[in-house]
C-alpha cells in the first residue's frame, strides 16, 4: 500500500508517540487526520506539521465522531489509550482503552477501512517465563492497562474475521525520545539529571528494552505499507535488556553526572519521582521482547540507547520546562 496520498486516520495523534507518527506520515506525503481529546495529548507536538493535518478534538467514546473521522479514512492508526497502572483507575481505564477502542474498530469497519493498525502493550505478557519474550509467549497481564490491551486484540481478531478489515496489532516496549511523557525510569532519571540531582529508583535491578521512537515509527509505517499482513500481532523492540542501574548509569555518564551511588527506595519509602501508581507487588522483574518476527518482514531498530538518549537529552535542554509540574500517570489521547 503506498502512503503518499494515504488517507490515515490517527486517534491520539498530539501524544507522545502518536504525534511522531503523524510527523512521519506526512514526510512521505499522507493525508494525516488526527483525532484526540487533548485530555494528555498537547497541540504543541504537531507544531512542526500543524498546517498540513486536520485536528479533530473529540473523545474515542463517541461513537458518532469517531465515524464520522473514519468515513474518509483508508487506514486508521489508533494510538489513544490511558496509560496507567492503578487499580483505583480500573474502570476508567475499561471505558477509554476497550470500550474506545471496539468504538473506533466499528467505526472502522462500518466506514470501509481497509486496515488498522493498533496499540497494544508489552504488559499484556506479565510476568516473563523465559525472555527474550516471544509473541507467543503466555499472555497474563498484571495491571487494569495489560488486560485491557489484551481485550483489544481479541477484539481486533474478531473484528477481522467478521469484516475482512485487516487488523495489526503492536506490542511497543518502553518507547521512548523527546515529547515523551513524563513517568517512566528513563524520564525520571533525565528530569533528575537536568536539576542536578539523583532520584531514587525502586529496584536497579529490573529489566526493561528500550525501543527508541523513530525506530517505533519505521515499523509502524511499514505495516501500513505491506499488503500481505492480515490479523498479526508484532513485538516492538530492541530485544536488549539494560537494567534501570545501567540506565542510571548511562545517563549519568552522558550528563557528566558522579552517580556512583545508587539512590534506592526500600520498603514504602517514596520518592516523589518514584512511581506510586504501580501495585509494588505487581512490578514485572524483566520485560525484554523478542523482535524476530517483525525483522522477518524488513525492520530492523537502529538507533541505540546511549543515542537515544543523547536525542532525548538535547530536546529536554532545548525544552526545560516540558516535565514541570508533571505528575506521575500515563496519558489519555
Amino acid at each position: 500500500m503506498e502512503i503518499k496520498g494515504l488517507r490515515v486516520l490517527v486517534t491520539g495523534g498530539c501524544g507522545f508517540l502518536g504525534s511522531w507518527i503523524v510527523e512521519d506520515l506526512v514526510k512521505r506525503g499522507a493525508d494525516v487526520t488526527v483525532y484526540d481529546n487533548l485530555s494528555r495529548g498537547t497541540q504543541d507536538n504537531l507544531k512542526a506539521v500543524e498546517k498540513d493535518v486536520r485536528l479533530s478534538v473529540a473523545d474515542i467514546r463517541d461513537q458518532q465522531k469517531v465515524y464520522e473521522a473514519c468515513r474518509t479514512a483508508d487506514v486508521v492508526s489508533h494510538h489513544a489509550a490511558q496509560i496507567v497502572s492503578s487499580l483505583e483507575s480500573s474502570i476508567e481505564t475499561i471505558e477509554v482503552n476497550l470500550s474506545g477502542s471496539v468504538k473506533v474498530f466499528e467505526a472502522a469497519a462500518a466506514a470501509g477501512v481497509k486496515k488498522v493498525i493498533y496499540a497494544s502493550s508489552e504488559t499484556v505478557y506479565g510476568h516473563a517465563n523465559a525472555l527474550p519474550q516471544d509473541e507467543n509467549h503466555p499472555t497474563n497481564p498484571l495491571w487494569p492497562y495489560g488486560v485491557t490491551k489484551l481485550a483489544v486484540e481479541k477484539f481486533a481478531s474478531i473484528f477481522h474475521a467478521y469484516s475482512g478489515m485487516k487488523m495489526i496489532g503492536l506490542r511497543y516496549s518502553d518507547i521512548y525520545g523527546p515529547r515523551e511523557w513524563y513517568g517512566r525510569a528513563s524520564t525520571v532519571l533525565l528530569r533528575g539529571a537536568m536539576r542536578g540531582e539523583q532520584p531514587e529508583m525502586p529496584d536497579a535491578d529490573q529489566l526493561r528494552d528500550y525501543c527508541y521512537v523513530a525506530d517505533a515509527v519505521a515499523f509502524h509505517n511499514l505495516c501500513i505499507a505491506e499488503d500481505e499482513l492480515d490479523d498479526e500481532i508484532f513485538n516492538v523492540s530492541t530485544g536488549v535488556a539494560t537494567s534501570t542501574g545501567e540506565l542510571a548509569e548511562l545517563i549519568a555518564d552522558t550528563c557528566r553526572l558522579d552517580w556512583s551511588t545508587p539512590r534506592l527506595a526500600h520498603g514504602d519509602a517514596r520518592h516523589e519521582d518514584v512511581r506510586a501508581s504501580h501495585v509494588p507487588h505487581a512490578e514485572c522483574k524483566a520485560i525484554v521482547l523478542d523482535n524476530s518476527r517483525a525483522r522477518r518482514i524488513g525492520w530492523v531498530p537502529h538507533v541505540m540507547l546511549p543515542e537515544g538518549i543523547r536525542h532525548q537529552l538535547e530536546w529536554l535542554r532545548a525544552h526545560p520546562a516540558a516535565w514541570d509540574g508533571a505528575r506521575v500517570a500515563g496519558e489519555v489521547g
